[in-house]
């Protein structure tokens, strides 16, 4: 006896429609004689199912068999469903049938009421292929190895316990314990490349995952910013800074007060906002973003 043909016979007979043993048969790839020894076996387990003859006849299940047998409260019914909705919208879900059944077990139907996707614009197959790797690597408790590119400009390679993927703000990383450093780290997704799970297994060390913050920095690697942005970089200030930062001004102009950390980055970052950014403060910033702007215009004077 196929039990998996037996669930199917059973999650089907749960839309609460009356189904003729010829469509279950041409649909499960049997016999007819086949479902009829199937619905036998199901009545004999105690499923209230039984077959009527004539036009219009079939195999059914008992009316509301499913919502006596349920525990769970409507509202409970439908958190279920929203919760796989939400995982199948973001890929978590790689079996989207649970979904469906679980609608036929409980004969209820939500609205489709959310659609997710957290990859970024014009990234394809190659960055969904990443959170299929890590996602098998955390559950399979294996161990993951990538290239990363830190925030300090160093490339290194990287052999990591993965425990966790998180999402916080708007990026995806992974929490693990990086067997380089003996101690739990925490990765940038996008930093991440040529990701291979390994066929090195690891047992889950009994470690407290902390909450995932932003990197604190001592102060002497911070610097402190005044910017001056033009009306039209609106959308980029209120999508990248916090609105605790931002200061408005009468003739639209956006004034943020920010600390950043210390580095040649930092002029890269303020250069993507063309001339919709003025440094008010400190100094020494402006004095080197004008010796970039130097340097860009007398490269490319020179190469015409």
């Amino acid at each position: 006896m196929n039990n998996g043909r037996l669930f199917e016979i059973l999650y089907l007979l749960m839309e609460g429609e009356t189904v003729t043993a010829s469509a279950l048969a041409r649909r499960l790839e049997v016999s007819p004689r086949t479902i009829y020894r199937d619905v036998e076996a199901l009545s004999g387990a105690g499923i209230p199912i039984y077959m009527t003859k004539g036009r219009g006849g079939g195999i059914r299940l008992l009316p509301d068999f499913v919502l006596e047998k349920s525990l769970f409260s409507h509202q409970e019914q439908d958190e279920i469903l929203y919760a796989l909705q939400s995982l199948a919208v973001t890929g978590g879900l790689q079996d989207k049938t649970v979904l469906s059944r679980m609608r036929a077990l409980f004969q209820r139907t939500p609205a489709d009421w959310i659609d997710v996707d957290f990859s970024g614009w014009g990234h394809g197959p190659q960055e969904r292929e990443k959170f299929l790797r890590i996602k098998q690597a955390v559950l399979e408790s294996r161990v993951l190895s990538f290239t990363y590119y830190s925030t300090c400009g160093q490339t290194t390679n990287r052999r990591i316990e993965p425990m966790k993927l998180r999402f916080r703000g708007s990026a995806w990383y992974v929490h693990g314990f990086c067997l380089e450093k003996q101690e739990l780290r925490v990765f940038k997704v996008s930093r991440m490349e040529g990701i291979s799970v390994t066929e090195e297994a690891f047992d889950r060390r009994a470690l407290e995952l902390p909450p995932l913050e932003e990197e604190s920095l001592p102060a002497e690697r911070m610097v402190s910013l005044t910017l001056e942005f033009e009306p039209w970089c609106a959308y980029r200030v209120y999508d990248e800074f916090d609105r605790k930062l931002i200061t408005p001004g009468e003739d639209g102009r956006l004034r943020v007060a920010v600390d950043f950390p210390r580095g040649s980055w930092v002029l890269g970052y303020l250069l993507s906002f063309g001339d919709g950014v003025t440094v008010l403060s400190p100094p020494e910033l402006r004095r080197a973003l004008e010796g970039q702007g130097e340097r860009l215009k007398e490269k490319y004077s020179s190469a015409l």
